[in-house]
């Protein structure tokens, strides 16, 4: 007659080890996967907010325009750095830390389309006019009092005027951005100044724009290069006198 062998203890322990190996990975995978679904739209979120403010900027300056009437002083394009050294570039040296620039306004503001009692002249009183010039400043540094805010800051001013560092109104653009350089496409090199009070009255070929995020690496910059609609600068024909 033969008997049945039970298990040993060796098995058991063995068993127990392997089940806890398995275990160990079941919880990690979940908690991988329970990371990762938080994380995901996070990540999401922040690319299309990026996505959306490089629309914004990028739509500002694509609507550029300086007229060739000297005498107009109510356009005009300048950029400078505001402090000794220049903003974010990659080989112009210094680039650019605030750029103001005269716009031809690409759409209606959501609040020129209400309907209300008043009278077109009162609207255009209460929010600037729809058409025309828009005077428009981007710069970390406010022209009025921001009190704890930081970031990109835009000022736009309807219809522009002959003051290029003051008037309209002034909001927050992007509380992200901690750094911003402005660099300019002349026809022959990219430099980080431009002013047309001073120099030529013409709009750069191409306008680079690189910037850091709060939440970035030390090493990360973003970048992107914008062609403004109304510029007649190329290689063959390139403007080097806009700056001075």
């Amino acid at each position: 007659m033969k008997l049945r062998r039970g298990i040993t203890l060796v098995e058991v322990l063995a068993a127990m080890a392997l089940a806890g190996v398995i275990m160990a990975a079941v919880t990690t995978a979940f908690r991988v996967a329970t990371d990762f679904s938080v994380r995901a739209p996070q990540a999401r979120d922040e690319f299309l907010n990026q996505l959306e403010f490089e629309r914004k900027v990028r739509d500002y300056l694509e609507n550029a325009y300086v007229d060739n009437d000297a005498a107009n002083e109510s356009a005009f394009f300048v950029a400078n750095s505001e402090g000794t050294e220049g903003g974010l570039s990659l080989d112009s040296g210094t680039a650019a830390t605030s750029i103001t620039f005269t716009r031809i306004y690409s759409r209606p503001p959501g609040a020129s389309l209400e309907t209300d009692d008043s009278s077109f002249e009162e609207r255009n009183t209460a929010r600037g006019p729809v058409g025309g010039l828009v005077e428009t400043q981007l710069s970390l540094t406010p022209v009025g009092d921001a009190g704890s805010l930081n970031g990109l800051f835009l000022r736009e001013q309807r219809p522009s005027d002959n003051l290029e560092t003051e008037g309209g109104t002034e909001r927050l653009l992007d509380s992200r951005v901690s750094e911003i350089g402005f660099e300019f496409f002349d026809g022959e090199n990219w430099i980080g100044q431009w002013d047309t009070i001073t120099g030529a009255r013409r709009i750069p070929a191409a306008i680079r724009v690189s910037y850091r995020l709060t939440d970035d690496q030390q090493d990360v910059v973003h970048r992107f290069v914008v062609k403004p609609l109304f510029s007649d600068v190329t290689t063959a024909n390139p403007e080097t006198g806009a700056t001075q």
